[in-house]
């Protein structure tokens, strides 16, 4: 249902159907396996109740017989009390053998849970005496290697660095690992080689919380929690004032349309903000970056869902704001590359060429080449 208009779009609702009966269908089968077995112990035991009641009535009628009968004249009322008895034994039994189903079904799911909970992170926290007396936000990469799955690398040997207070414009082809040295930088994942140091000290000796503290990261792919829009600005400062968070959105040219809503502020957003277009959502996740006021902020296609005016707007709003901050751009538009002081260029997961958009320009590299491609995203 939630990609229903992609499968409009490519006539694919026969296909789509069929496959969901199948997996229905397959569904339904195994339900029917489990619940036959799960049934068996509360049969086994209504089985022998229903015996039971049986045996006491057939040996209760000859049990109220007078002796001379044959019988050993058992009151009739003695009888029902012990019929009675009986369904009061067999009552815990059977509520048992309907809990060893739901006991079963709660092991398994507890086995998934504590194992995923049992994994050890691979991210080591640092300790608190790495943290230098006066830090320095200025960012450096040396000889970085890494790779998601062992021989197929990511980054070989990328070293490049990003001055305090200085802008620097990462650029490459799609896959070439940009949006990886950010996570790196902000310890997602550990580097296979080398090093990435913040100021003069490595950022895998320094404590994870104080280490994304200094960091306020805008992902391509902003991801907004079910609740409202200012419990999601207020994610990057909990404890920022009204008059800050609006300063922050209108930075980020998004209160425009948060106060187009009746609600404002206080409009729901919907699970993973489904009443906002993507254009919305990375204008919020903008704000809550600037919100958290940190000394390095990494904008990752920050603005791919915006128009070229809108992207403009929020390109002249965030340089203001970010003055004196150290700055990491990811970005495939010519316009925002060019506010950077300086170009990175990625190529073959190795920096070939850095300098400013002039000096690229001019050098007829990889980076000019791609210019001469004559459109405006050209990585």
């Amino acid at each position: 249902l939630a990609g229903s208009s992609v499968v409009q779009s490519f006539g694919r609702e026969r296909q789509m159907a069929d496959r969901l009966r199948d997996e229905s269908r397959d569904y339904s089968n195994r339900m029917i396996r489990a619940n036959c077995w799960s049934l068996i112990p509360q049969g086994i035991v209504e089985m022998a109740s229903g015996g039971g009641l049986v045996l006491v009535v057939l040996a209760g009628a000859w049990m109220v017989k007078s002796p001379t009968e044959g019988g050993i004249n058992v009151e009739v009322a003695d009888l029902v009390v012990f019929l009675m008895y009986l369904g009061q034994i067999f009552l815990p039994f059977l509520r048992l053998a309907n809990l060893t189903d739901k006991l079963q079904k709660a092991g398994a799911s507890a086995e998934r849970v504590f194992e995923l909970l049992d994994v050890e992170s691979e991210i080591k926290d640092g300790t608190e005496d790495a943290i230098p007396a006066e830090q320095g936000y200025q960012i450096e990469f040396d000889d970085v290697h890494f790779s998601y799955v062992s021989g197929d690398p990511v980054l070989r040997g990328a070293s490049f660095e990003v001055k305090e207070g200085e802008i620097v414009a990462l650029v490459g082809e799609t896959g070439i690992g940009k949006s990886t040295a950010c996570h790196l930088l902000l310890r997602f994942y550990n580097v296979g080689s080398g090093g990435i140091r913040m100021g003069e000290v490595d950022v895998s000796t320094l404590p994870l919380a104080y280490l994304r503290e200094q960091i306020a990261l805008v992902s391509q792919d902003i991801f907004l929690f079910e609740g409202t829009i200012r419990e999601n600005l207020l994610i990057g400062s909990p404890e920022a004032t009204d008059d800050e968070l609006q300063a922050a959105a209108q930075a980020a040219h998004a209160e425009e349309f948060i106060l187009s809503f009746p609600e404002g502020y206080e409009t729901h957003v919907g699970e993973r903000g489904i009443r906002l277009s993507g254009g919305q959502k990375q204008r919020i996740g903008i704000a809550r970056a600037l919100l958290k006021d940190a000394p390095v902020l990494l904008l990752d296609e920050a603005t791919s869902a915006v128009d070229a005016e809108t992207e403009r707007s929020i390109k002249e709003a965030v340089l203001r704001v970010v003055e004196g901050r150290t700055v990491l751009i990811v970005a495939h538009r010519l316009s925002t590359i060019r506010a950077a002081d300086r170009i990175v260029m990625l190529e073959d997961g190795r920096v070939v060429e850095t300098g400013s958009y002039e000096e690229l320009a001019e050098a007829g590299g990889p980076f000019a080449k791609m210019c001469a491609v004559g459109v405006e995203k050209l990585f």
